[in-house]
């Protein structure tokens, strides 16, 4: 199996900041109600950490917990 050749791209500052108000649970948008607030942040709360992490939603969902030490802040 050959590897594939991919372009390594970043999200701009000005990219992150839209993907985040488009999801924002604080802002006004059609058909607002408690439950999609909620949704929205924890979809916030899940982008905010895939982007931290620099990692696919496919690869965090894989981990173990034994993969994550909080007292040393490591993964």
């Amino acid at each position: 199996m050959t590897e594939q050749k991919t372009k390594l791209r970043y999200l701009s500052y000005e990219e992150e900041d839209a993907l985040f108000a488009t999801i924002d649970p604080n802002a006004k948008y059609h058909g607002k109600n408690a439950r999609l607030d909620k949704a929205r942040q924890g979809n916030s709360d899940l982008l905010m950490a895939l982007l931290d992490l620099g990692c696919r939603y496919s690869e965090a969902g894989g981990m173990a917990w034994n993969q994550v030490d909080l007292v040393a802040r490591k993964i």
